[in-house]
């Protein structure tokens, strides 16, 4: 995710109202790494600014999706989709009991894959996610 201050200009090259809901939302994803779902992010923003709809955080968080300022997170829980302000190209630890997430950086070139199972597709991006129990859940 970009800086809040270089969203903030997209959002004015796109025509779009920069109101204070969406500048608080901006902020709040940025400093973020925990990978929070929708109504996580609501409850955070309702903390520094009460009443702030909940719409309001789904369609900013729309928004920078298509912007690519962020990425859904299509592998934790499909009903509580969770998103990710970190688009530059890294993959995932995933904990199958608490649903964490937790960055991994892992080269491509550690995977190993032969290029002639990617049967002819171009590839873009990739991410790999990992899925075990992390060291909180293993205590229990």
């Amino acid at each position: 995710m970009q800086s809040p201050e270089k969203i903030f200009e997209v959002y004015k090259q796109k025509r779009l109202t920069l109101t204070p809901e969406r500048k608080l939302i901006i902020e709040l994803l940025h400093k973020d790494r925990s990978h929070p779902s929708i109504d996580e992010i609501h409850q955070r923003a309702q903390q520094e600014m009460p009443g702030i709809s909940k719409t309001m955080v789904y369609n900013t968080i729309m928004e920078l999706e298509i912007f690519g300022e962020i990425d859904k997170l299509g592998f934790v829980n499909g009903n509580n989709p969770r998103f990710d302000p970190n688009t530059e190209p890294h993959n995932h630890l995933y904990c199958s009991r608490c649903h964490r997430v937790v960055d991994i950086d892992v080269e491509s070139n550690e995977i190993n894959i032969d290029p002639e199972k990617f049967l002819g597709f171009q590839i873009e991006r990739h991410q790999v996610t990992f899925y075990g129990t992390c060291p909180d859940c293993q205590k229990l």
